[in-house]
């Protein structure tokens, strides 16, 4: 199943939101409510690589390119840490 999460990647998941619980949805995003990968890294304490390495494997959030850096909307970052915590979205 390939929306199946395993044991590994709720530990990470686990690990950034209880390190990083309080700031998570507080994410500091640019005036259209993003946040580039590389500050997304930064503001979760997730090492880039962990992330690279998520997201080629497809468990990491929806992406939009805008120049030459990705971005993230805020709600896509909710929403993908939610689903490696294992909390059920809404649909």
């Amino acid at each position: 199943m390939a929306n199946k999460i395993e044991v590994e990647d709720l530990t990470i998941a686990n690990e950034i939101i209880n390190a990083q619980r309080n700031s998570i949805f507080n994410l500091s995003a640019n005036h259209f409510g993003a946040v580039s990968e590389d500050d997304l890294c930064a503001q979760l304490g997730l090492p880039r690589t962990t992330y690279t390495q998520l997201k080629a494997e497809g468990k990491g959030p929806e992406v939009f390119k805008l120049g030459r850096r990705n971005y993230v909307h805020v709600e896509h970052v909710r929403e993908w840490l939610r689903r490696m915590a294992g909390i059920q979205v809404a649909a």
